[in-house]
Order: structure tokens, then C-alpha cells, then sequence
């Protein structure tokens, strides 16, 4: 074969699997470039992880329908993005679990630019974004990671035309669901014990007029919410993230 050939070959697989990895790696806390450091660390990390789903591109390419390759670039960046927010919502769920105790604990006041995902939020949102994440790549994360890439590649091979139909809008939605309804359980005990705090302070100013329930209501529900986090939080999310398979969050074809 023409070496000119076999080059252009190759250089037409990467750009096609970076079409899928770059998209995911976009939503994930970690592999942001304010975190790594740069752009430059990034894209180095991205290279390897596509060193290892060469032989699977090789395998899946030539079977994939006579189409434009601009063509099967944009259908993967579109697969890419899917599989990136359904690949987040763990992440998304530990953000919404300290958004949510920042804002009854009153401290959303405070509010900054999380550089993990470049939009406003709490501090305590942010932490638990960070404790999430790094807990995640100590128990094997980056292992996890490239076995839900794998597995999309079976559910969404390049070999196949990619329709977004019902089927799957009901999964996405469903993901987005469970975001919701886990962020809550998580953070229901901790709400409980805010809105109790609350009513304790109400009523003790309610008898003690002179104490201003407002300067103090902060610091004590501060101490209260972390607390109550150290108690169940911590260990439970650490049990929750060494058994983590990302692979179950990607949509089924």
C-alpha cells in the first residue's frame, strides 16, 4: 500500500476519534484546562487515551457506509456530546448536592467561578465538584472512564448511522431525572436538619428579642450542614464512587 495512503488513513482515524473523545472530556470536571493547567496537558491526555481505541477505529472504519468523512466527524461529535453529559451526571449530581446546602445554609452570597466547569457557583458546590472528582480518579477513574468510551463505541459503533429518536430522548431524559431525584435523597438529611435549625432560631427570637437570629443563623447552620455531611456523606459517596460504572449512565441504542 501507498505510504501516502496509509498516512492519510490514519490521520482521517484520529481526527474521527478525537470527534468522540474530545467532546467527552469537554464535560468532565478533571480534564478541564484551568485544572490540568493548560490546553496543551489536555490534548496530551486525550492522544493516549486514543492510542488504545486505534485497533477498534481500524476494525469499525472501513465497514462504516460510503459517506463524506465530514459527515461521520459530525456525527461523532454529536455521539461525543451525548455520551459526555450522560457521563457528568455523577459529577453534576455533587454539584447540585452543595449547591443546594449552600443555598439553605444562606452562603450562595459567596458565589465564584468554579474553573472546573467555568460557570458560577458556590464554594460548597465547587468542594464537593472537586471531592467528587478526585475520589473518582484515586479509585481507578481513568479505568472506568476508558471502559464506558469502549462501551459507547459498541452501543454507537462508526460502522452505524446514528438516529436520535424517542427511544433515546426518553433515556436522556430519564438521566436527567435521576440527576435530580439522587441529588435529593442526598441532600434531603442535611436539608432537615437546616430547616429544624431555623425553626430553633425562629422561636428563640421569638423569647429573645435582642439576639439578632440572622448574624448567627449563618455560622450555626454552617457547623450544622458539615456536621451532619461528615456523619453520612462522606462515606456514602466513597462507597458509591469505588463501585461507579460509568458505562451504566450511556444511553442504549
Amino acid at each position: 500500500m501507498n505510504v501516502y495512503v496509509l498516512y492519510h488513513e490514519y490521520i482521517l482515524l484520529i481526527v474521527i476519534g478525537m470527534a468522540r473523545l474530545l467532546p467527552i472530556t469537554f464535560f468532565l470536571p478533571w480534564f478541564n484546562s484551568q485544572v490540568l493547567g493548560g490546553m496543551l496537558a489536555k490534548n496530551v491526555i486525550t492522544c493516549f487515551m486514543l492510542l488504545g481505541f486505534l485497533p477498534l477505529l481500524s476494525v469499525q472504519f472501513p465497514m462504516a457506509p460510503a459517506a463524506p468523512p465530514m459527515v461521520i466527524i459530525v456525527r461523532e461529535a454529536i455521539i461525543g456530546l451525548l455520551c459526555g453529559i450522560c457521563l457528568s451526571v455523577p459529577f453534576w449530581i455533587a454539584l447540585v448536592v452543595g449547591e443546594v446546602i449552600d443555598n439553605q445554609r444562606g452562603a450562595t452570597i459567596s458565589s465564584t467561578m468554579n474553573p472546573g466547569i467555568g460557570v458560577e457557583t458556590s464554594v460548597f458546590a465547587s468542594f464537593m465538584n472537586y471531592f467528587y472528582g478526585a475520589t473518582f480518579m484515586l479509585s481507578g477513574g481513568m479505568v472506568t472512564l476508558c471502559e464506558a468510551i469502549k462501551k459507547s463505541y459498541q452501543i454507537f459503533p462508526v460502522a452505524q448511522s446514528f438516529h436520535f429518536d424517542k427511544a433515546l430522548a426518553l433515556q436522556v431524559v430519564h438521566l436527567v431525572n435521576e440527576l435530580m431525584l439522587k441529588a435529593l435523597i442526598l441532600v434531603g438529611p442535611i436539608v432537615v436538619a437546616l430547616f429544624v435549625t431555623e425553626c430553633a432560631l425562629g422561636l428563640l427570637s421569638r423569647f429573645a428579642s435582642q439576639l439578632n437570629a440572622f448574624s448567627v443563623a449563618l455560622t450555626l447552620k454552617s457547623v450544622i450542614a458539615i456536621f451532619v455531611l461528615l456523619i453520612y456523606l462522606t462515606p456514602l459517596l466513597i462507597s458509591q464512587l469505588t463501585g461507579l460504572r460509568l458505562s451504566d449512565f450511556l444511553p442504549k441504542n
